[in-house]
């Protein structure tokens, strides 16, 4: 206990009687198990009591520097803290520090919660795992590299290297065929960017039936059902998000798989939950009551590929990441 007279600072020792009121707060009990099966709320529970107990010997050896009370009254001498200002003092760290720490994880968790790890289709080197759909005489003209636009034909991409994107390199229409990947997904969550030419038109086909359109629409103000963003047939996007030819741009798609009975009869149509890009919203909860046309097979079913129309220009994706939803 510090004592103050005028002119004088003295530490002394505090009465028997007083020492019961200054012993540290009791111990937090610990989380068993049982109470709390979840890991990250036990690791959460933890903190908050090494937090508690660790303040407490915080408070033991700083008892010489408590806060001091001066008074001009000679006849007085004052506490100079109370037990009740440092429990205040420990839980409002507490609240601020651990407990928005624990908020934003929980946020995070659940916003993840639904999904499991990501398949990469395209390993970035070569067309390994990915299948051709034939047409007619036609050949493919897919190969990887770093693709760019053509000095002397912006309606045409060149490719260089032997890495980085799957490339369509054509000059328009009809000249090469879509691509597949072997790997089958059902309810999932899609990212990819992909780059178009000058007045490029491609496709991407959700578990190989139903498309997303890619289209250089940039700089449109009306935007109709084949433009870039839209569900093919099914709606226009809500705004232009499509950026200059040439320039790489995102998708973001979550989507849920048709749902099939024990027998294969559909009990629930394919959804569009969300579509972005380039950061922007374009559709949300979009019902398919059936396939786009020129699928892979063009029939529904509770898992599918993903697929890229290659036969109506050129056109490039990389960083193709699918990750299956739980639900």
């Amino acid at each position: 206990t510090l004592l103050l007279v005028p002119g004088t600072l003295t530490l002394a020792s505090p009465p028997e009687s007083a020492r019961s009121s200054m012993e540290p707060i009791a111990k937090a009990p610990t989380a068993t198990t049982a109470q709390h099966a979840c890991p990250i709320t036990d690791f959460f529970i933890t903190l908050i009591v090494y937090a508690a107990t660790g303040a407490e010997r915080t408070k033991k050896s700083s008892k010489a520097h408590l806060r001091v009370t001066v008074s001009n009254d000679p006849n007085k001498a004052f506490p100079v803290a109370r037990q009740e200002d440092f429990r205040h003092k420990h839980r409002a760290i507490i609240m601020k520090t651990f407990l928005p720490a624990a908020f934003h994880l929980s946020l995070t968790l659940a916003l993840t919660s639904g999904l499991t790890l990501a398949d990469q289709p395209f390993n970035g080197k070569d067309l390994e795992g990915w299948s051709f759909k034939k047409k007619g005489k036609l050949e493919s003209k897919w190969v990887t590299g770093t693709p760019q636009l053509d000095a002397a034909n912006p309606k045409a991409l060149k490719a260089s290297g032997t890495g980085g994107a799957m490339v369509n390199v054509v000059t328009g229409h009809g000249q090469s065929i879509d691509i597949y990947s072997d790997q089958k997904w059902g309810s999932s969550r899609i990212e990819l960017e992909v780059l178009v030419a000058k007045g490029a038109n491609s496709g991407i086909y959700v578990m190989g039936e139903y498309e997303v359109q890619v289209l250089d629409s940039y700089g449109k103000e009306k935007l109709g059902g084949g433009d870039m963003g839209a569900i093919y047939g099914a709606q226009p996007p809500r705004t232009n998000a499509c950026k200059k030819p040439g320039e790489w741009q995102k998708y973001e798609i979550d989507f849920l798989a048709p749902k099939f009975d024990a027998a294969g009869k559909k009990t629930a149509n394919a959804k569009f939950l969300v579509v972005k890009l380039n950061g922007k919203i374009l559709h949300e909860n979009v019902e398919m009551k059936g396939p786009t046309p020129s699928g892979v097979t063009g029939r529904e079913a509770a898992t599918g590929p993903i697929m890229f129309q290659g036969d109506h220009g050129p056109v490039a994706y990389r960083n193709i990441s699918i990750t299956p939803l739980k639900k």
